[in-house]
């Protein structure tokens, strides 16, 4: 009997060829792989109130506003 690596999420078939190991113990098949990656690619890019999160966070840092020495 063959031994295969199994998707960590579905437990379905995994292949390295496509899908991918979170860590070297965790494998995840291609199908699991591309809705992880569709959900944080929109979940990065979120906007709450009408603006971009990220966009503000980025460029709202103030100077002096750090721990003083």
């Amino acid at each position: 009997m063959e031994n295969t690596e199994r998707c960590f999420c579905c437990r379905g078939p995994f292949h390295p060829a496509t899908g991918h190991y979170h860590r070297p113990d965790v494998p995840i098949c291609g199908a699991c792989t591309k809705r992880f990656v569709s959900w944080l690619k929109g979940h990065t890019k979120r906007r709450w109130g009408g603006k971009d999160f990220y966009a503000h966070a980025a460029t709202s840092i103030k100077p002096g506003m750090g721990r003083s020495s």
